[in-house]
């Protein structure tokens, strides 16, 4: 996807939300600008930079970690509180879903933002 989205082709609709906490993007944007130029030489810009212009959802059942790796990877402003409906049901309730954002090492205005801002921004609805 990130190679996909080329400097020339970018538009301004934003909402594009791979799934940071189950894939493995935010672990690999150092070897994604390593060896892509190399395969892909006319990209107009790095992969990482083109990755940081998406945003990502929160799910990550849990996991303290994806959430840290994606929050340093992407910034608290390009994360939006997600819910994986119905399948993470199945794991936890929702009310777990969210406390586990509140309950992170992030900082609270990073929180915030996470858990009351960004889906509005991205939608772009007042908030």
């Amino acid at each position: 996807m990130v190679l996909k989205m080329r400097g020339d082709s970018w538009t301004p609709w934003k909402p594009k939300t791979p799934e940071s906490n189950k894939s493995v993007i935010p672990m690999l944007l150092q070897r994604l600008d390593n060896q892509a130029p190399s395969q892909h030489p006319d990209l107009p810009e790095r992969p990482s930079v083109t990755a940081r212009r998406f945003y990502y959802d929160t799910v990550g059942h849990g996991s303290q970690a994806a959430l840290l790796c994606a929050w340093k990877a992407f910034g608290a402003d390009h994360l939006v509180a997600g819910s994986d409906y119905p399948v993470l049901l199945a794991f936890e309730t929702y009310r777990q879903t969210f406390h586990y954002i509140h309950e992170s090492s992030l900082p609270a205005e990073d929180v915030d933002q996470i858990l009351h801002h960004n889906a509005q921004i991205l939608l772009g609805l007042e908030h």
